[in-house]
C-alpha cells in the first residue's frame, strides 16, 4: 500500500525545512497548497503531523514558523508494546528485550497483551490511540477490517513500527526475522544431501509468517526445478490437540513418493509431527528428517533434539527501538523494512 498523500507531502515539507529553504517560517497556506499541487485536507494533514513532531509552530493570524527548540516531552515518555498471548520462551524474551534497549534511552514500556479474541485487539489499538504513549510496537495476530482501520487511525497519532508479522493492508514501519529466506536455506540444506521429495508442515499458510516461510520452501525448490505436488503439504488444524493429526500424519508419508525430509513452520507443530511419526515406527533421522523453523522453550527438550533455524529476537527488538526512537526524533522517511537473518541449529532431526 502506498503512503497516504499528506505523508508525502510531510516528507517534502521536513526536507525544505532540513535543509534550510524554510529557515524560519514556512510560505503562507495558499502559497502551500499551490506550490504543492495538493488539496486542502492534505495539506492540513501533513502540518498536522510536523506540528505532532514539534518541527513547526501554527500562530493564528502570524502564520507558520519552524520550530527553534524540540517539543518538551515528559521525563520518562511512554511507550506501547501490543502483543498477542502467545507465551513460552520467545514471548517472555520479546517483553525483556524491549525493556532492555528502551530504558537507556529514558522511555517507559507498557505492555498490552491482547485475548484470543480480534475485537480486543482491534480495542488495544484504539486505546493507544488514545493514551499518552509516543509510540507503539505491535506485533499482530488478526487482520480484521476493525483493527486494520485502527491501526490506521494509531499511526496518524503516532509511529508504529510492526514486528515479527504485520497487517498486509496496512503499510508501517517493519523488523522480523525473515522468514522467507530462513525457509529457504532450511529447504535447501535438506537439498544438499541429495533429499528431492521434502514436505511442508503448517496450519493457515495465509497468516504472515506462514505465508512467507512456505513461499521460501517453494522457492528453494522451484530453484533445483522440483514441483512440489499439493500432497506434500501436511496442513494441521487449527486445533493442535486434534487427534486426527496423527491420522493425517500417517497419510502423508503413505503415498509412493511421500516426502522423506520435511520443514516444519514452528517447533510446536515439528514436535507433534515427530512424535506421530516415531509412534508409526519410523526413524528420525534415518527415515525422516525435519527440521523445524524457530523453537519453543519445549522444542528445547526434543528427543531427538530439533534441527532449526533460530529467531534472533534481541536483534528483532533492538532494530524495532532503534528505528520507533528515530521516527519520534522527527524521522519522516519512507517506511522501512528490516529483516534479520535467522540462526542456524544443527539438531539431531536433520
Amino acid at each position: 500500500m502506498a503512503d497516504p498523500k499528506y505523508k508525502k507531502l510531510t516528507n517534502k515539507i521536513f526536507e525544505k525545512i532540513k535543509n534550510g529553504t524554510y529557515a524560519d517560517r514556512l510560505p503562507g497556506f495558499n502559497h502551500l497548497q499551490a506550490e504543492f499541487g495538493v488539496s486542502q485536507a492534505t495539506l492540513v494533514s501533513a502540518l498536522d503531523a510536523l506540528e505532532k513532531q514539534g518541527l513547526i509552530v501554527r500562530k493564528r493570524r502570524q502564520g507558520i514558523f519552524v520550530s527553534k527548540s524540540p517539543r518538551k516531552r515528559s521525563k520518562n515518555p511512554r511507550i506501547d508494546l501490543i502483543l498477542p498471548n502467545y507465551g513460552g520462551a520467545l514471548f517472555s524474551q520479546t517483553i525483556d528485550f524491549a525493556h532492555k534497549f528502551l530504558e537507556p534511552l529514558n522511555y517507559r514500556l507498557v505492555v498490552s497483551i491482547t485475548a484470543e479474541d480480534p475485537e480486543h485487539e482491534q480495542k488495544l489499538l484504539t486505546r493507544s490511540t488514545l493514551d499518552d504513549s509516543i509510540g507503539a510496537i505491535f506485533m499482530p495476530q488478526y487482520e480484521t477490517p476493525k483493527s486494520v482501520q485502527a491501526l490506521e487511525k494509531l499511526l496518524n497519532t503516532k509511529p508504529v513500527v510492526q514486528i515479527d508479522r504485520r497487517y498486509w493492508a496496512q503499510n508501517t514501519d517493519f523488523v522480523a526475522v525473515d522468514s522467507c529466506g530462513g525457509s529457504k536455506l532450511a529447504t535447501q540444506y535438506l537439498l544438499k544431501q541429495h533429499i528431492e521429495r521434502i514436505g511442508f508442515i503448517s496450519s493457515d499458510v495465509t497468516r504472515y509468517a506462514d505465508r512467507k516461510r512456505f513461499d521460501g520452501y517453494q522457492d528453494a525448490l522451484t530453484e533445483a526445478g522440483i514441483k512440489p505436488p499439493s500432497s506434500w503439504q501436511v496442513a494441521f488444524p487449527d486445533n493442535l490437540s486434534d487427534p486426527n493429526i496423527s491420522v493425517l500424519v500417517k497419510d502423508s508419508l503413505n503415498s509412493p513418493d511421500a516426502p522423506r525430509a520435511f520443514v516444519a513452520v514452528n517447533s510446536t507443530m515439528a514436535l507433534i509431527f515427530l512424535e506421530a511419526v516415531k509412534r508409526l515406527g519410523f526413524a528420525v533421522p534415518e527415515d525422516i528428517k525435519i527440521i523445524s523453523f524457530d523453537i519453543t522453550a519445549v522444542g528445547e527438550n526434543a528427543l531427538p533434539a530439533l534441527t532449526h533455524y533460530s529467531q534472533p529476537t534481541h536483534l528483532v527488538m533492538q532494530e524495532a527501538v532503534k528505528l520507533l526512537d528515530s521516527r519520534i526524533h522527527g524521522d519522516l522517511s519512507g517506511h522501512k523494512e528490516i529483516l534479520i537473518d535467522p540462526v542456524f541449529v544443527e539438531g539431531q532431526t536433520a
